[in-house]
């Protein structure tokens, strides 16, 4: 099972992704991903001094 990953860059592979333009930013969604209703949300999280992307609104079938 492959969970949510955030990362810096363009995909190596990118005809696998739908590309969505956000305030000039270029996210890549994986083809076939289920989105939620809500739509994808993607945060910052901090703990002490460790920050980190995570990504919430992506449905995945266990």
């Amino acid at each position: 099972m492959q969970s949510p990953t955030v990362q810096l860059g363009k995909p190596q592979n990118d005809e696998n992704f739908d590309i969505q333009k956000v305030d000039d930013i270029n996210v890549y969604i994986r083809k076939g991903m289920q989105i939620e209703d809500s739509g994808i949300h993607i945060f910052m999280r901090k703990l002490l001094w460790i920050k980190e992307l995570e990504v919430d609104g992506i449905r995945i079938n266990l």
